[in-house]
C-alpha cells in the first residue's frame, strides 16, 4: 500500500503531463505539472510518511488515535463529497448512458481484478477487491478539481466516485449476508 500510494502521487501526475497532449488539441487542457505534484506530495505523501513515522516510533499512540482518525476521515470524506456534489450538482445531467456503462465496467473490471489478485483466501480477495475499485479516486479529484476546476472532467470523477462508494458499499453489505464457497486458488 506505502509504494501504491506512493508511486500513484507521482506517476499519476507525470503520466497525465506525458499523455494527456495525445489525446487532445494543441493548447486546449494544461496542466500546472509542478503545482499538481506539490498539491499530491503534500496531500497524500507527506501525510502517509508522517503515519508510518507514528506507527514505528509511537505504536501505543498511533493504537489510541486509530479509531478517532477512523472518525475523522469518514467525516472529512462525507464533507468533501458533500461539498462537490453542492457545487457541481447542475452538471450531473452531462453524464448519458454511456457514461454509466462505462462507470459500471470499470467497476467490474477494478472489482474482478482484486477478486482474482486477492490470494487462496476468500477474506483477502474481498478486501483486494474492494480496495481495487475504490482506488485512487480520491488522486482523481485533487488533480481534477485542482487541473480544471469548473469542468465535465469534474463531474465525471465525482460521478464514477459515488458510483463505485455505492457499487462497493453494496457489494460489500452483500457479501456481510453471503458467505462466497471458493476453492483456495493454486495460482501463487
Amino acid at each position: 500500500m506505502v509504494l501504491l500510494a506512493g508511486s500513484s502521487a507521482i506517476f499519476a501526475p507525470l503520466l497525465l503531463h506525458f499523455l494527456l497532449p495525445l489525446l487532445s488539441a494543441p493548447g486546449q487542457v494544461a496542466i500546472d505539472l509542478p503545482k499538481m505534484l506539490g498539491v499530491l506530495m503534500f496531500s497524500q505523501f507527506v501525510p502517509l510518511c508522517v503515519g508510518l513515522a507514528l506507527r514505528h516510533w509511537l505504536p501505543q499512540l498511533t493504537d489510541k488515535l486509530r479509531g478517532p482518525s477512523k472518525s475523522l476521515g469518514v467525516t472529512l470524506n462525507i464533507l468533501l463529497v458533500g461539498w462537490l456534489l453542492a457545487t457541481h450538482y447542475s452538471q450531473f445531467d452531462q453524464v448519458d448512458p454511456r457514461g454509466l456503462l462505462a462507470m459500471s465496467a470499470l467497476l467490474l473490471i477494478s472489482l474482478g481484478t482484486g477478486w482474482f489478485l486477492g490470494g487462496p483466501t476468500v477474506e483477502d480477495r474481498k478486501t483486494l477487491a474492494l480496495a481495487t475499485s475504490l482506488r485512487n479516486i480520491g488522486l482523481s479529484l485533487v488533480i481534477a478539481t485542482g487541473s480544471f476546476p469548473g469542468t465535465p472532467a469534474v463531474t465525471a470523477i465525482l460521478g464514477y466516485g459515488l458510483f463505485e462508494i455505492v457499487g462497493s458499499l453494496l457489494l460489500a453489505a452483500w457479501w456481510h449476508g453471503h458467505t462466497v464457497a471458493i476453492r483456495p486458488s493454486t495460482v501463487g
